[in-house]
């Protein structure tokens, strides 16, 4: 296996209110080129604060306390704000949960592409760009789809231009959180096989923040379950679903088999 891309340790998160206890503490995981490296875990499990600390993203009120996050080698604690912002645009990209929060309504699909391009010095042809990024992510009607507002497109689509945005400068890393959330079970599938083909294609590691483990079992090389801010089990994928060694992981992957033999069962009754 190649040199970790991505190797977070010993990451501490808390309140700036000065909470007694951490919301995060002692988490370690890595994401290696070409891998697909799962934060699993219930709502307040501490999985998308510990994703959110990669970028320097962390929400108002919230802060690292301790560990180190090092990404391609270079410590990213000792990066200016700046040099933050610049590896977010180019070698870091984000796919969010819900996506239609994060376009300005305002603001045409075209625009939001331009505006990213601009902010790394690439505007020029942000035309052919996108058509290009479009297209890889199985939108061929660029044209059509830049002259749209967000409120025109659904959901599924709007999750498409997202994650074609976030492949715009060729990233190394994909932080994808929750990011199948709010779709219908088509538009799911067609968005994690998305993810998927992207990152065979490139060689892409892709840290994936979910609590659904039917995403686990179908994306997941690496699998880390958190529970209350805190590593239970950290795990290969195929080792995590033959023998669970926590409680928590041993509930979660035995609930996904459960439903997995209700949804077969009814498959066979209606047909």
């Amino acid at each position: 296996m190649s040199a970790p891309l991505l190797e977070v340790r010993d990451l501490s998160i808390e309140a700036r209110n000065g909470t007694a206890k951490p919301l995060v503490h002692g988490v370690s995981f890595s994401v290696s080129p070409g891998r697909v490296t799962c934060l699993v875990g219930a709502s307040g499990s501490g999985k998308t604060l510990s994703c959110m600390a990669v970028p320097g993203l962390l929400p108002q009120g919230v802060r690292r306390t301790g560990g180190t996050i090092a990404f391609e080698g270079r410590l990213l604690n000792e990066l200016s704000g700046e040099e933050l912002r610049e590896l977010r645009g180019t070698r870091i990209a984000m796919v969010m949960q819900n996506p239609a929060s994060c376009f300005d309504p305002v603001f045409s699909i075209g625009s939001h592409f331009r505006e990213t391009l601009a902010a790394h010095g690439g505007e020029g042809n942000w035309r052919v760009r996108a058509e290009v990024a479009l297209k890889e992510v199985g939108l061929e009607n660029a044209n059509r789809i830049c002259r749209a507002y967000p409120f025109q497109l659904s959901g599924g689509m709007l999750q498409r231009v997202m994650l074609a945005l976030a492949l715009l400068n060729d990233p190394a890393l994909l932080i994808a959180d929750e990011p199948t959330t709010d779709l219908d079970t088509v538009a799911q599938r067609r968005v994690l096989d998305l993810i998927d083909g992207v990152r065979r294609r490139r060689d892409m590691g892709v840290l994936l923040v979910t609590h659904d483990f039917g995403v686990v079992a179908r994306m997941a090389d690496d699998v880390v379950v958190l529970e209350e801010g805190v590593v239970v089990e950290r795990r290969s994928a195929v080792e995590l679903f033959e023998v669970p060694e926590h409680p928590i992981s041993a509930a979660l992957v035995g609930a996904h088999r459960a439903l997995c033999e209700r949804l077969d069962l009814s498959e066979g009754v209606g047909g």
